[in-house]
């Protein structure tokens, strides 16, 4: 009932209320927040250290749930953490806080204890701001990681827990002690400086990851060179072969020395700040408050067990509703409070109301209600969640002190507010409380007091907020304002005003009044909240940072590291859309890396040329960055704002990222739905972020470079050995001659097969001359030509004939011969490849005299492949056809004979029976028609298969003209016989009528004219049916004509005058006739006339349309051979006539018919 305060006057006896004043001073003077809630989470209580915390007044704290001013992304853990507190009473946790500065974060600690009040469960939470601490450890820790230097080692490790260290960078020297020489030159080294307890469980944990197949991460001890003992963490990556042995192990070591260290400080500052809340713990176990939570559009209320108990209900004895609380609420209040809560829904203001309840007992209690409406995008109210207190004492003790002005004097002494009353007409204070003089620093009161006054002592930099809060009263009537005053003792301490202005009827105002209270703990507070804040940020950031950090040690995966880093940024900075941007050197670049909130164009993997700032871009250092807070600002170029707008950009910030003072690329962050100022803390973020992400490409590429040298060295060594064994399989089995000569021709290294040849061995061939192998002659030789490669440096192959050591044999050898180079590029060495083409010359020489023989022969010999392609053409082949052996090699026979299908007959009879003979029309190369025999026969290789087709073909084509002449004068003789038979009977015949038709003119000469005539006819016809017969005759060769020797020009130009004059005008004469140079020639004048009056007419005749007759002669000698061509002709002197016209020309059918005796169309 009492608590017992030690002072410096003595111990002091307070009674209950008494204390619940001390216990509120000494919980409202904490430096940490502190606050009561429901087992929900609705704050029940809240002291001034929470309130300028996260900058809420505390009436708006107060009936909200605590859960609504957590993090999003810590509200899950902090439901949990209430679920957690029934179960275990005491918890802590650190968390994020939402102030209400632009939503800010900032770290806290909180401290939770559960207790009962009256059977409720209430919490009480005392809240430390850790933004400091978090900036401090994320400031070293940043400190440390900028400054570490990963090490990157690579061994080969066994089932049978060893391993053989491959590879250790530089940075090990730096890390450990120890160069990476000493390290690998003593494998057992690194060990050796590992405590053996460190050492057996880095074993056990690795090869446990090993045979799981998964990267591994261990921490441990190692004594540095120097002696001190750092702290290791190493990351342990493996790739495995074809059958699951490992064979390279790769681990990334870091010293984290100072991170344990940092550790082990924040673990005893966590331990005095448990200290410090458990003493503000228990100053909250004494308040209480109830809570209310009603969704308006299901009309379900919540209350948490303290409202029940501040409306006189027991636990369980009624349902939480409206109908619960208006039986309570006193019948005089029930419509101004409903009015007031309408009001404040319909205005979107906050809910206040004082309001008498009755209990059960009937005792009447006042309490304060309080709320704040949730409303949807169209202003509807959702739900109004307050709070309930109870103020009994303090309604019963405003209204003692409403009975009398002194009691309101107490009431706003006990407030610690000063009273003011103000004429405005005379500026002078009429009426003033002592507290309003202690404000401005004086305990005792001034004189005179007025607005000029009061002015004098406000801060000069606040006095136009002043002047500015008394022209808004004099026009309004409301005073509000807040400034800094400075007392007399030079202190500076914050002040606030509240009053109200009167006005006469003209509307002058004429007086005032109100309160002024000291807000200098608030202002502190909110200072100290916005520097908390700042610190929140800054926690944020380098916690941010740090988790990057940490991918960056667990893992190698480029790809990984960016896009988590994209998408942290982007929840950090509430950013719709963060990019790593690859640079090229062109200008060009790609998005590699994006994070992108919804509703947004994506820009992944779109290639990009900025051609506004490209030649800036490469200026650029790790140290720059650009930040454009509205891209359509004038000040922008347009071709820039062209190039974002097409993804709804309308801000963003463009920090470069460099390698190796080279830019690499640039981390973009876009706002698309805004504008957006960006703050310096966001920049610098940006910036601390590149630098990471610098670090984990620099370290990605040099793992990729440390992995690919190591693959690239175990690939040139499995090359290297499978090169040799390829090498000793070329030099056992190769069937040809492989040696490698020194600049002195000293043997270095043979294949078997030159060792076979000389009879020696590997050991006794190896460091010989060529002059100890061959003899001197053949060795100068080779020597000579050695010297030439080495010296002209050039490939040379070369036949060489050389006598087989201890034998009688010569050999010869188509050898390619080659320099060496060392990797200086020095000819070291000649290498040779010889192959033993003895039998092949043999075979030359063989062939080269048979194909002698093949060109004497005068027939068409050449080979075709199956497909009738010639593959050989004899000398005799191009006599016969004309076509030289390079126009017909590769040609199809059917190109250049053009046999039709009986060249296809004769390929399939050959291939079928192995042989075709027949005979073939074919054509020259002039065009020529020839006859030959064709004889074919298919040749094989070893092994029997058809390979090529062997062609003799001899021209038989004056053979069959002989024939057909023999034929036709066989044919004409027997005509002749019969034509000889019937000449004699017709003879016979015509004989006594030509006599009697003479006789008969001489024994009548007296006859009448037309006897005459009629015997004139009948001799006529006589001597015609004579000579008839004379040709008759003379066809069959029975009767010859008469010869005589003619001048045949004459004769032709004769014949030509005649058909110039009888011919049509349509038909032109040529003469070709040499006429004083033609030979004469013996022959009968009639029948040569006759003849050729017979071939001019067929020429006429031929013209119908007109055309060129031609006659030529000339003189030409036949020899024996083209005699013999022809029956009956004889070698001399010839006149050859020909006649030659333009007409329709003789059909093929009836030409080699023309000369038949009596033939006619």
């Amino acid at each position: 009932d009492a608590v017992v305060v030690s002072t410096q006057q003595g111990a002091r006896v307070f009674t209950l209320k008494g204390a619940d004043y001390i216990y509120q001073c000494l919980v409202e003077q904490m430096s940490e927040g502190a606050a009561t809630i429901s087992a929900e989470g609705m704050i029940l209580y809240c002291n001034q250290r929470l309130s300028e915390l996260l900058n809420y007044p505390a009436k708006t704290l107060i009936g909200s749930r605590l859960e609504t001013f957590v993090s999003p992304h810590d509200r899950k853990a902090f439901l949990l953490l209430l679920q957690q507190l029934q179960e275990h009473k005491t918890l802590t946790q650190e968390l994020s806080l939402i102030t209400a500065t632009e939503n800010q974060e900032v770290p806290v600690k909180l401290s939770l204890k559960q207790f009962k009040i009256d059977e409720f469960l209430v919490n009480s939470i005392i809240i430390t701001d850790i933004t400091e601490s978090k900036l401090k450890e994320a400031t070293k820790l940043n400190q440390i990681l900028n400054s570490a230097i990963a090490v990157i080692s690579s061994y080969r490790a066994f089932p049978d827990h060893t391993w053989v260290f491959d590879y250790w960078s530089q940075g090990c020297e730096i890390i450990l002690g120890y160069t990476a020489e000493e390290l690998m030159a003593d494998q057992n080294l690194w060990s050796s400086r590992v405590p053996p307890e460190d050492l057996e469980t880095i074993i056990a944990e690795t090869f446990e990851d090993y045979r799981l197949k998964r990267s591994s991460n261990v921490e441990y001890r190692f004594r540095h060179k120097d002696g001190t003992l750092r702290q290791i963490e190493s990351s342990q990556f493996f790739e495995w072969d074809e059958t699951n042995n490992c064979w390279l192990g790769t681990g990334i070591l870091t010293d984290i020395t100072e991170i344990k260290l940092s550790e082990i400080a924040l673990r005893e500052a966590e331990t005095t700040i448990k200290q410090q809340e458990e003493q503000l713990r228990l100053a909250l176990e004494l308040t209480q408050t109830g809570i209310w939570d009603w969704n308006i559009s299901t009309g379900v209320i919540y209350w948490n067990d303290s409202h029940y108990a501040l409306f006189g209900y027991q636990l369980g004895e009624v349902e939480s509703s409206y109908q619960a609380w208006y039986n309570r609420v006193h019948p005089d209040d029930v419509t101004e409070v409903e009015q007031k809560l309408l009001q404040a829904l319909e205005n979107q203001t906050d809910f206040a109301a004082e309001y008498r309840v009755i209990y059960s007992d009937g005792t009447i209690h006042w309490v304060l209600g309080k709320g704040r409406g949730l409303y949807d995008e169209a202003g509807q109210p959702l739900r109004m969640i307050g709070t309930i207190i109870d103020i009994t004492e303090r309604k019963l003790s405003e209204i003692a002190l409403s009975e009398a002005e002194e009691a309101l004097s107490i009431a706003i002494e006990a407030a610690q507010m000063g009273t003011w009353y103000l004429d405005l007409i005379h500026d002078v204070v009429s009426k003033r409380s002592l507290r309003h003089d202690q404000l401005f620093g004086y305990e005792t009161p001034p004189v005179e007091w007025g607005q000029a006054i009061a002015r004098q002592h406000i801060v000069e930099a606040d006095r136009e907020i002043f002047d500015a809060a008394l022209l808004h009263a004099r026009e309004t009537g409301n005073l509000n304002f807040e400034v800094r005053v400075q007392w007399p003792d030079g202190n500076i301490h914050w002040m606030a005003a509240r009053g109200h202005f009167y006005f006469d009827d003209q509307g002058n105002p004429v007086s005032g009044g109100g309160v002024n209270f000291d807000i200098t703990e608030r202002k502190q507070a909110e200072i100290a909240l916005q520097e908390q804040i700042a610190l929140q940020e800054q926690i944020a950031r380098e916690r941010l940072v740090t988790n990057i950090a940490q991918n960056i040690r667990e893992t190698l995966d480029l790809n990984q590291i960016l896009e988590s880093a994209v998408d942290e940024v982007r929840e950090f900075l509430q950013a719709e859309r963060v990019v790593i941007f690859r640079f090229h050197a062109d200008g060009k670049g790609t998005v590699i890396s994006e994070s992108l909130a919804d509703g947004w164009t994506s820009m992944l993997s779109q290639t990009f040329h900025d051609d506004c700032c490209t030649e800036h871009y490469l200026t650029y250092s790790q140290e720059d960055f650009y930040a454009r807070t509205d891209i359509y600002a004038p000040e922008l170029p347009t071709c820039y704002r062209e190039l974002l707008e097409p993804f709804q950009v309308k801000a963003s910030l463009t920090v470069p990222i460099s390698q190796a003072q080279q830019l690499w690329g640039f981390l973009i962050v876009h706002q698309c739905s805004v504008p957006r100022q960006w703050k310096e803390t966001e920049i610098e973020l940006t910036k601390q972020l590149t630098i990471q992400v610098s670090i984990a490409i620099q370290q990605s590429e040099l793992y990729q470079q440390t992995r690919q040298e190591l693959l690239e060295r175990r690939k040139a060594q499995e090359a290297l050995f499978d090169s040799e064994q390829k090498l000793k399989a070329i030099l056992k089995y190769a069937p040809v001659l492989i040696f490698i000569l020194d600049l002195e021709n000293r043997h270095l290294l043979v294949s078997r097969c030159y060792e076979e040849l000389v009879g020696m061995n590997t050991d006794n061939f190896i460091g010989k001359s060529i002059y100890d192998i061959w003899r001197k002659e053949e060795a100068d030789s080779m020597a000579n030509i050695n010297r030439q490669i080495v010296e002209n440096q050039q490939i040379m192959t070369i036949e060489e004939e050389v006598l087989q050591p201890d034998t009688d044999n010569y050999l010869t050898f188509l050898t390619l011969k080659f320099p060496l180079y060392d990797a200086e590029g020095k000819v070291y060495a000649v290498c040779g490849f010889a192959t033993d083409i003895t039998e092949r010359k043999k075979a030359q020489r063989q062939i080269a005299e048979q194909a002698a023989l093949i060109d004497i022969a005068t027939d068409a010999i050449f080979v075709q492949d199956l497909e009738n392609r010639i593959l050989f053409w004899s000398k005799g082949a191009e006599h016969l056809y004309g076509w030289t052996e390079a126009e017909v090699l590769g040609q199809k026979t059917q190109t250049l004979f053009n046999h039709g299908n009986e060249l296809t007959e004769a390929l399939k009879t050959t291939i079928e029976q192995n042989s075709w003979q027949g005979e073939l029309e074919q054509i020259t190369k002039t065009g020529k028609k020839i006859i030959v025999e064709s004889r074919r026969t298919l040749v094989e290789n070893q092994f029997s298969q058809s390979k090529s087709i062997l062609v003799v073909n001899s021209n038989i084509t004056d053979k069959k003209q002989l024939e057909k002449q023999f034929y036709h004068a066989q044919r004409l003789e027997s005509l002749g016989t019969l034509a000889s038979g019937i000449a004699h009977d017709f003879n016979n015949i015509l004989t006594p009528i030509l006599a009697t038709s003479q006789l008969l003119s001489l024994k009548f000469p007296n006859l009448d004219d037309q006897t005459k005539n009629l015997l004139t006819i009948l001799s006529n016809s006589a001597k015609r049916g004579a000579n008839l017969v004379k040709q008759i005759l003379l066809f069959s060769r029975n009767t010859e004509g008469k010869s005589v020797v003619l001048q045949l020009g004459y004769l032709l130009l004769e014949l030509i005058g005649i058909t110039q004059q009888t011919f049509p005008k349509s038909i032109t004469i040529s003469a070709k006739i040499p006429t004083r140079e033609l030979w004469t020639i013996s022959a009968d004048a009639t029948q040569i006339h006759q003849v050729f009056m017979n071939l001019m007419v067929n020429a006429r005749d031929a013209m119908s349309e007109g055309g060129t007759l031609t006659i030529s002669a000339e003189n030409r000698q036949l020899d024996q051979h083209y005699a013999l061509m022809n029956l009956e002709a004889k070698p001399g002197p010839y006149v050859v006539v020909t006649v030659a016209d333009t007409g329709i020309g003789i059909p093929p059918d009836l030409l080699e018919r023309i000369f038949d005796p009596f033939f006619t169309t």
